[in-house]
């Protein structure tokens, strides 16, 4: 059995009259943890749903496990389902479970443990359409994760959070992933509240050609450190000091 769940090799994909992405390269494996960032407009999204199958590419080649049984791949958008849904927390995780060949008790059952695992399990009766945008994107959370996916795929998920909640949604995510041995693919530009630990960071790049490459996060940060103390080496050696941002001469 492989271990890679998804790859693109070399994948362009043109939106109209503009290339958005440009021979990219990518994969992921099995178990892995990702944090896909990078600036509006750079191909994120464009990203998510050629992997998705929304999207086919102009050139190139993609590969997508599939298997039998329950959904391979689960997709969290940022924003959860709205309208006025008449039916309730429970009901919209049992969704995820129409695969599973469970029994109707067996399906409460697993989405009442599900829900009780993300810290809603008092949601489970209430109506979903009324519930709060952190309690709708716990709920769907628990949806994808019934489906016992392989590769869990989250575009922006804290968009519709408030700090405090964005700040508890990222660690239970990566707690739930490992007890799952589920592999993630999380698409922001805002790194606010996602633990350093347990992800690898990769940044979508656009060059002046149009090309998108990837780079690690950790290897960008590690660059502008050394620039930065390269440059305060540089004043320390000419006399200089910095103090709120402006230079001064020592005297």
């Amino acid at each position: 059995m492989t271990d890679t769940l998804l790859s693109f090799e070399n994948v362009s994909v043109r939106r109209g009259s503009r290339t958005v992405l440009r021979n990219l390269t990518f994969q992921i494996n099995r178990g892995e943890r990702i944090i896909l960032t990078g600036e509006n407009g750079c191909g994120k999204t464009t990203l998510l749903k050629t992997a998705l199958g929304f999207l086919q590419p102009d050139s190139g080649n993609i590969y997508a496990v599939r298997g039998k049984g329950s959904d391979r791949f689960a997709y969290l958008p940022q924003f959860s389902l709205q309208g006025e849904l008449p039916i309730s927390a429970r009901e919209v995780v049992a969704i995820g479970l129409v695969n599973s060949r469970l029994s109707k008790t067996e399906m409460n059952r697993k989405a009442q443990d599900l829900l009780k695992s993300l810290d809603c399990l008092n949601l489970a009766d209430r109506p979903f359409a009324q519930l709060s945008g952190g309690e709708k994107q716990r709920v769907s959370l628990a949806r994808c994760l019934a489906q016992a996916p392989d590769l869990l795929i989250l575009d922006e998920p804290t968009a519709s959070l408030d700090p405090q909640m964005r700040s508890r949604f990222y660690p239970l995510l990566l707690k739930l992933a490992e007890s799952h041995k589920t592999a993630v693919l999380l698409v922001t530009h805002d790194l606010t509240g996602i633990p350093a630990e347990g992800w690898t960071r990769k940044r979508l790049a656009q060059q002046i050609d149009g090309t998108f490459l990837q780079k690690e996060l950790q290897e960008e940060l590690q660059e502008h450190l050394q620039k930065e103390l390269e440059e305060k080496t540089e004043k320390k050696n000419r006399g200089e000091s910095t103090v709120s941002g402006k230079v001064m001469q020592n005297a």
